[in-house]
């Protein structure tokens, strides 16, 4: 009698099973009760054919298994060649074993379980929604958002399916360069470093001397491993950098790539994880155990014990990865075991234990010990929690004999944001039974999960039936070594007159409604291959041009459309504060002729905070958006905040970025003052100019464990370069976990979706006056970061009276809602219509209104579009003129590493910066020289005195945004041809 299970019941007199397979024999036998009957002699010889996963354990012979059934229970079984079983263990469902699997109390697969769960490619399409998106959004999408466990989301890498090497061409082509997945700091030749400190689970191995530098100054974001998803073990496994050009793609070529010819062929390609947790230096994965059943409820759970599988080689940077080398990579044991001096064998980890627990584990299972990884539990449990959630539909219908799938999953551990993270990588259904190496920690762990699976459901269902079983699960978690991490929560009705629907026909109906599903997802692949290639072929129109987006743009602000005189005035001071579009004019104009602000007022002022969040790419869940006057007095807002809150303390460490706007830099040096902390600089390249403070070009450098705000810029207004924030913002939480991020989005957010969700910044700061709106500004805060610095009952209250001072602009909050009107209008017009009814516009008008759909409601979907169709546009005019003024040998163009933003700073050896902007001035063209507020390091590092005239006049800075053409472009350059000297 087993401890929990219910004694009114009395198990059956007689027990038969049969176990097929002669490793899952040999081990599942001994752990299941003595006076049960051993049948699998019979069923095994009943059906001579097997499955592919039956192929490799021979089926037991009958003299073996017979030489160990009981011979008071012999007779039982050789009465008839067919017996009824009650439990039925098979690696695959067999056809001869259809009925007798109808009708057991336990089986050993759900109802089209093996087909659903142990197949790659259904693996990527379950982690996915199915909806058919661009290019760029395909990359970028996000998981199903699953109910979470324990407060974490599921980790869940890019994956996507693809037929054959065509359909890898168009895979290859859609990712290539692409900026959802591409770090936007590819700075080559960037004195900024960004590094990542790989973790590693051996606390004795140096992991501090481990810190990975690419030698490129950038983490590799585009790398991909290409799985065959009909391939087994660890074979049929690539690795292809999507950055690379075709000419070095060796699974592009026709005469090289092993893919093969075979069109139909499907494959799997996953994001590469490039920052993985090592073990001793080496790449790892972790073998998960888990079990789904199905009886009155659908319940998962999972082991705690499990496997490490090592590579053989040291991990190297994958930074200029073209030649993949397997024992770097690779970490299956089937595929290193070959190599007894490298190979680290299956090493034991604990999923519940914890690291303050480790000593005292490997006191007293030797020097190695068993790995804690209790840190990382609840992301995998998240994991297995949303493939439960989306395969289920797909694998019910097992209660009658209740059906139960065993898997093995592999996770690669990682941190986001600093949060311990598991991606699953694949699953096996059920896991082999053999053990790679044959050691003893390692059957003994493989028989420990086994009896804990046989204790906890086989044993109970067969003697007792699940009804009764259920009704404990829920008070016996861990007690056999299994966590639940999934139930439906919706009990069926399992009255003893409950009709269940037959598992084998269950099956069929699983496998029409993956079958309807699957094919309407290959009809969504095969439109996406036929969209990118027509498009990459020149085909069709594949959506507006960059004139046609810029001229739809100009026709939404009246700066360009108001007089004739005015037309002709080319703008291009745009980082001192854009233009206005109709929008946001009439929206502001609404809100003056009729204000009420208890009402109205309030009312625009949620809109507009819901409005931000969008725009700025926050989660509702995990943000909170306040306004402000400007970015400047919010700044000093949170600078006083932090102050007077006490977060701020002596000898605190505040890391300040030399090409921050004086903005993000004033209020910080007073705060420091205040508090006694002491600044850092991140600079652009080490020099004596700033001796006197401590300063350094590799950011790594100034973290430390004092380190408590950092406070940089998404982007200079003066260089013109994004920087990578989410890679600095990923090394900031692995060294200084109690540090802020405070980010200036001003100069960045006008051209790039600042996407802040997902850099993981704890401010993140922007002034709508330079992205097409009213004068205010706004910053959105993690909820998390808002309860460190006020702590109290009500924080969110007493935060918004410190930021937000006095009676809100609410006329500028309605102003606001419209620029979300407009972002959603440029996302959404019709190239079409819209230059074919361009001349009936007037200001404000969306072509859209002539498909009776005018855009009012804004999503991120939206917004992303209208960002990428502003870069569109943009792109031409930076190229244009950035080649045109590098091509001068007396001009000075500053900039850093990758210039990825429209704005051109430059100065001329001969020529005053003032002389520049007034003659352009005189021929219309409105562009500014200046410092613009940059600090006195920035200008040391810019070493002007040695590029320009000796009459410092400053920088000359023209700016450019969407709603610029290339011919405004060639028009700016060719007037600074026409001065004298140029």
């Amino acid at each position: 009698m087993k401890a929990g299970h219910d004694e009114s019941i009395t198990p059956s007199s007689t027990i038969r099973y049969s176990i097929t397979g002669k490793a899952a024999h040999s081990r599942i036998k001994p752990l299941l009760p003595s006076n049960w009957i051993d049948c699998s002699s019979l069923y095994n010889d009943n059906d001579h054919s097997s499955s592919s996963n039956d192929a490799e354990e021979d089926a037991p012979t009958t003299t073996a298994i017979e030489g160990t059934m009981h011979t008071d229970k012999k007779d039982d079984c050789t009465k008839s060649r067919t017996p009824a079983l009650d439990f039925l263990w098979e690696n695959a469902p067999r056809h001869a074993t259809k009925q007798i699997r109808d009708g057991a109390l336990c089986y050993s697969h759900l109802p089209n379980g093996i087909e659903i769960l142990d197949d790659k490619w259904v693996l990527s399409r379950l982690l996915f929604t199915d909806k058919l998106m661009d290019a760029k959004e395909y990359t970028s999408r996000r998981s199903i958002d699953p109910n979470n466990h324990d407060g974490q989301e599921a980790a869940v890498l890019n994956s996507i399916c693809f037929r054959g090497r065509r359909g890898l061409r168009s895979l290859y082509e859609r990712l290539r360069g692409n900026n959802a997945v591409v770090s936007m700091k590819e700075q080559v030749n960037s004195p900024h470093k960004i590094r990542v400190v790989l973790v590693d689970l051996d606390p004795n191995y140096n992991a501090k001397n481990q810190k990975w530098n690419t030698g490129q100054n950038f983490i590799p974001r585009n790398l991909w491993v290409i799985k065959d998803a009909n391939s087994n073990g660890y074979g049929g496994v690539w690795i292809m950098n999507m950055d690379l050009p075709p000419d070095r793609q060796t699974l592009l070529k026709e005469d090289q790539s092993p893919l093969g010819n075979n069109e139909n062929c499907r494959y799997v390609a996953q994001e590469y994880v490039c920052s993985p947790v090592l073990y001793q230096g080496k790449k790892c994965h972790v073998r998960v155990y888990a079990v789904v059943m199905s009886g009155s409820k659908n319940i998962a759970y999972v082991h705690r014990k499990c496997f490490l599988h090592v590579a053989n080689k040291k991990f190297e940077s994958v930074a200029h990865c073209n030649v993949f080398d397997p024992a770097v990579h690779i970490t299956n044991c089937c595929a290193n075991s070959h190599d007894p001096e490298a190979f680290a064998g299956e090493i034991v980890a604990d999923l519940q234990l914890a690291p303050e627990d480790h000593v005292q584990e490997r006191r007293e299972n030797g020097q190695n010990g068993v790995v804690p990884l209790k840190e990382y539990y609840p992301s995998i449990a998240a994991s297995v929690q949303l493939l439960m959630r989306n395969a289920m539909q797909f694998i019910q219908g097992g209660e009658q004999n209740n059906g139960f799938e065993y898997l093995g999953l592999d996770f690669i551990l990682s941190h986001k944001d600093g949060q311990p993270v598991a991606y699953l990588l694949e699953v096996n259904c059920p896991p082999s039974q053999d053990t790679a190496t044959g050691l003893k920690h390692a059957e003994d762990l493989h028989d420990e999960v086994l009896k804990d699976l046989m204790d906890m459901w086989v044993i109970p269902c067969v003697e007792y039936g699940s009804a009764s079983l259920e009704a404990q699960l829920g008070e016996r978690e861990g007690q056999y070594g299994w966590y639940c991490v999934y139930n439906d929560n919706e009990t069926r009705d399992s009255t003893k007159d409950k009709l269940f629907i037959l598992p084998s026909k269950a099956a069929l109906v699983n496998k029409i409604r993956w079958g309807m599903f699957e094919r309407r997802m290959k009809k969504k692949d095969e439109e996406m291959i036929e969209f990118v290639l027509n498009r990459k072929l020149g085909l069709k129109e594949s959506g507006p041009s960059a004139a046609d987006i810029s001229n739809f743009a100009r026709t939404q602000f009246p700066y360009f459309s108001t007089d004739n005189e005015r037309k002709s005035f080319i703008f291009l001071e745009n980082a001192g504060g854009s233009q206005v579009p109709s929008q946001v004019i009439n929206r502001m104009v609404e809100s003056l002729s009729h204000r009420h602000r208890s009402v109205i007022g309030q009312k625009s002022k949620e809109d507009a905070k819901r409005v931000t969040m969008t725009l700025l790419g926050g989660s509702e869940r995990r943000h909170e958006v306040f306004f402000g006057m400007n970015a400047s007095s919010l700044f000093e807002s949170l600078a006083r905040l932090y102050v007077n809150s006490g977060f701020l303390r002596e000898n605190d460490n505040v890391i300040l970025a030399s090409e921050n706007h004086s903005a993000n830099v004033a209020p910080w040096v007073d705060a420091a003052t205040r508090t006694g902390a002491h600044l850092r600089w991140w600079i652009l390249q080490n020099s004596s100019i700033a001796k006197k403070y401590v300063t350094s070009s590799d950011i790594e450098k100034l973290l430390c464990p004092n380190t408590r705000l950092v406070c940089l810029s998404h982007s200079s207004n003066v260089l013109g370069c994004v920087r990578d924030i989410r890679a600095i913002c990923h090394q900031v939480r692995e060294k200084c976990p109690r540090s802020h991020i405070i980010i200036d989005g001003v100069a960045a957010a006008p051209h790039v979706f600042p996407a802040v969700d997902n850099l993981g910044v704890d401010w993140y700061v922007v002034s709508y006056h330079k992205i097409f709106g009213p004068h205010m500004g706004a910053v959105i805060g993690r909820i998390c970061a808002l309860s460190d610095i006020w702590n109290t009952e009500g924080y969110q209250d007493q935060l918004t009276k410190i930021l937000e001072v006095g009676t809100l602009n609410y006329e500028a909050c309605n102003g606001i809602v419209g620029l979300g009107q407009y972002f959603s209008s440029l996302a959404s017009f019709d190239s079409g219509i819209a230059m074919k009814k361009n001349e009936e516009l007037l200001p404000g008008d969306n072509p859209v209104q002539f498909q009776d759909s005018f855009v009012s409601d804004l999503s991120e979907k939206l917004v992303i579009k209208a960002y990428e169709r502003i870069h569109e546009t943009e792109i031409e005019c930076l190229e244009y003129v950035k080649h045109s003024l590098s091509r001068n040998k007396m001009v000075y163009l500053i900039e850093d590493g990758s210039h990825n933003l429209p704005i051109m700073s430059f100065v001329h050896k001969n020529i005053p910066s003032k002389e520049i902007v007034d003659h352009c001035s005189r021929n219309h063209i409105m562009i500014r020289c200046g410092s613009f507020l940059t600090t006195d390091i920035f200008r040391k590092e810019l070493n002007l005195d040695e590029h320009c005239c000796k009459e410092d006049q400053g920088i000359v800075r023209a700016s450019f945004c969407h709603y610029n053409t290339l011919e405004e472009a060639e028009a700016f350059i060719a007037t600074l041809h026409k001065i004298k000297g140029w």
